[in-house]
């Protein structure tokens, strides 16, 4: 759901704010947000957020064994370059350490696009041993402020499912291709791979009664299009054998990705290799 609305209005920075005490309770970091937040709107305008609420792990040299409560938020609203300046984390800290009393560590990062505000929180989110202690299992941990979320979450909630479920489809469709071609359910299947198949697939589609396939969804949808991939694997081999494979020598140049990976794509072929 945070994913597919990211896609949709990306948050702009990434605030974790922390607390010192042991017995810094659930209410007063309640009071202590409210109030900074309060403040970033008198500042900044309609500033909206969603807030992960976890616990640190108590295993610190400084903790003394006691797990301190600390939310990691997305907002909306806030200009990313205040927070790559500095000049927002300073001022977050002196507010926070007015409203808790003592805390003063605070982090902001500017997020400039939605696989950026992913990575942030999964730097921190979920991890197993920041769960709530022993008696606060049922705590509210999602806490989006109102009007972050830009679809209402029902909708956002069945787009999500509905991505997971293709997700999944897809994964069992790539199983049955690694097995049927390789025996092996650890390959990684190529690009040019994945083309050939899709091309066989496309193929059986075209000829329903070779396909003899129903593939109206249902709970069967994944178990069908896998046999269409193991019959699709099958017209892969077929044209290997008909047609076999030769080493050609070729021209590449290189082509950089928006992350900064560099992919090389073929130029032209300059010849067959001969040995």
């Amino acid at each position: 759901m945070v994913s597919i609305d990211a896609a949709i209005e990306c948050p702009t920075v990434g605030v974790t704010t922390t607390t010192r005490r042991p017995d810094f309770d659930l209410a007063s970091l309640r009071k202590a947000e409210q109030a900074l937040w309060r403040w970033l709107r008198r500042q900044y305008g309609p500033v909206r957020y969603l807030a992960f609420l976890e616990w640190t792990t108590g295993r610190g040299t400084r903790s003394g064994g006691h797990r301190r409560p600390h939310l990691h938020h997305l907002v909306k609203g806030l200009p990313s370059e205040i927070a790559e300046s500095g000049e927002l984390e300073r001022e977050l800290a002196q507010r926070w350490h007015r409203f808790t009393g003592d805390a003063f560590v605070v982090e902001c990062r500017p997020l400039r696009s939605p696989a950026g505000a992913i990575n942030y929180l999964a730097l921190h989110h979920h991890k197993r041993e920041q769960a709530p202690p022993a008696g606060l299992a049922n705590v509210k941990r999602f806490r989006p402020s109102k009007g972050y979320f830009t679809e209402p979450l029902p909708a956002l909630r069945e787009t999500a499912a509905q991505t997971l479920r293709d997700e999944h489809l897809a994964k069992a469709v790539k199983r049955a291709m690694q097995t049927e071609l390789l025996g092996e359910a650890e390959f990684e299947v190529n690009r040019g791979l994945q083309d050939a198949i899709a091309a066989a697939l496309r193929s059986l589609l075209r000829r329903p009664s070779e396909a003899q396939l129903n593939l109206e969804g249902g709970a069967d949808r994944a178990v069908e299009l896998a046999e269409l991939a193991r019959r699709a694997c099958s017209w892969v081999r077929r044209q290997e054998a008909a047609y076999p494979a030769e080493l050609v020598n070729v021209a590449e140049a290189p082509v950089w990705n928006e992350d900064g990976r560099v992919t090389w794509q073929v130029v032209c072929v300059l010849g067959t290799v001969r040995s």
